[in-house]
């Protein structure tokens, strides 16, 4: 976390906390599909297509594992 403030995901994180999603139930192994799911449901009427910004501290290559997966399942 202190790492993720020094790189400017404290905004982020901000914003989350105003759609009432927690930054710390978000730390761990498994992928952010809920996250993403979620934003897509509540912000995508009002807003449009939702777009992401990863910060990918859990290394670059399970990112985009990450992203190729999720996009393939939906």
């Amino acid at each position: 976390m202190r790492f993720a403030a020094r790189c400017g995901v404290g905004a982020s994180a901000s914003v989350l906390t105003k759609y009432g999603i927690s930054i710390t139930r978000l730390i761990g192994s498994a992928g952010p599909d809920k996250l993403v799911d979620a934003l897509e449901r509540g912000l995508a009427p009002a807003h449009g297509k939702v777009r992401l910004h990863f910060y990918p501290f859990g290394g670059m290559e399970k990112t985009v594992d990450w992203i190729n997966e999720y996009a393939r399942r939906h």
